[in-house]
C-alpha cells in the first residue's frame, strides 16, 4: 500500500473519521444493522470495508429511515462526510 492511500479495511474510528461521525455512533449502527460491518471473531470489535461503506453512502446513506433517531447535527455532518467522500 502506498503511503496516503486509504485503507481497504478500517476499524471504527477510522470508519468514523471517513463518516464525521462518533466512534461510539459508528458501533451502535453497526450493532443496529445500519451500517455494513463485520464482526471481528472472538471479540466485540468491528471492522469496516470501504468500499462497502462508500457504496451504502451512495445507496442508503443518510437517507436511510433506520437513521430517524439520529440527531440532526449529526445526521448534517454525515451528509456534508457522504457529499464529500462519493466524489
Amino acid at each position: 500500500m502506498q503511503s496516503g492511500e486509504d485503507p481497504a479495511v478500517l476499524t471504527a474510528a477510522q470508519a468514523a473519521e471517513m463518516l464525521l461521525a462518533d466512534p461510539n455512533q459508528i458501533r451502535k449502527w453497526a450493532n443496529a444493522g445500519v451500517i455494513p460491518a463485520h464482526r471481528v471473531p472472538g471479540s466485540r470489535r468491528y471492522w469496516f470495508k470501504r468500499d462497502e461503506l462508500l457504496a451504502w453512502i451512495k445507496d442508503d446513506g443518510p437517507h436511510s429511515a433506520r437513521l430517524t433517531t439520529t440527531r440532526p447535527v449529526s445526521m448534517a455532518r454525515f451528509v456534508v462526510a457522504a457529499c464529500s467522500t462519493a466524489r
